[in-house]
This record gives C-alpha cells, sequence and structure tokens, in this order.
C-alpha cells in the first residue's frame, strides 16, 4: 500500500498519486485548487490557473471532499492532515498556512519530526501533543 492523505474531519482520502489534493482561498477571498507532494520535505506545488497568491501570504486550506477548514485545532497558522504510510500506521502531518514557508511536521505517537528551514518558528514542539 503506498502512502494516502486523509482530511481529518471526514476521514476522505485526499491524495491521488504524488499530489495532495486541497481547495485554498487567498486573502483576497479568491478561491482555487492547490497540489502539494505527497512526500513530506518536498515544497512543490501547484496552483489551478488564475488563483494568485502571494510569497508569504497566509492561506486557508479546505478539504475537497467535506468543505471543512483544515487549520490546525492547537495552532493557528498551521494546517493538519493525516497520513496513512506504507505499514498502515497513522500519523499527523502538520505544515505552515504562509505560502513557500517550509515548515512541516510529522507527529507518529508521541514522536514529532520536523522539516523545512522554517521549522524552528514553532521551537516549542510539546504544543503538537
Amino acid at each position: 500500500m503506498k502512502t494516502k492523505y486523509l482530511c481529518p474531519h471526514c476521514k476522505s482520502t485526499i491524495s491521488i498519486q504524488e499530489d495532495i489534493i486541497l481547495t485554498a482561498k487567498n486573502s483576497r477571498n479568491e478561491k482555487g485548487i492547490v497540489l502539494l507532494h505527497t512526500d513530506i520535505g518536498n515544497y512543490t506545488s501547484k496552483k489551478s490557473p488564475g488563483f494568485e497568491v502571494d510569497y508569504n501570504e497566509e492561506i486557508e486550506f479546505f478539504c475537497p471532499i467535506c468543505s471543512k477548514n483544515l487549520e490546525y485545532k492547537f495552532k493557528l497558522g498551521l494546517v493538519c492532515l493525516l497520513l496513512i504510510d506504507e505499514d498502515n500506521k497513522e500519523s499527523k502531518v502538520i505544515f505552515s498556512k504562509v505560502y513557500q514557508q517550509k515548515c512541516t511536521y510529522r507527529i507518529i505517537d508521541k514522536e514529532i519530526y520536523s522539516y523545512g528551514e522554517c521549522a524552528k518558528k514553532f521551537s516549542n514542539p510539546e504544543w503538537f501533543l
């Protein structure tokens, strides 16, 4: 089984092959589709034509199935998804809502793994747990 990403609300699969599929809204209330790479630490992304996002702009992300906001309930400015890995083990993947801010965390049980050059922005990882 390959890895798959799920919405933490409706538990629907929101990834296909190497892309996580999300709907998004920029600070000007414009909406679009954003594709994020499934490999943690790979910050490649694609946006739907006409959906403009400025560097360092905060984006609201939503599940494309249930439309619920994916903001992490314990910390503003972050998004939370569920990841099912090749061994069928579930973990949380948390990343920044700021466009081009390379900041991602993976929480497996009580272990926290950080990725990206901005991951130290949230220096106290205990709030993830």
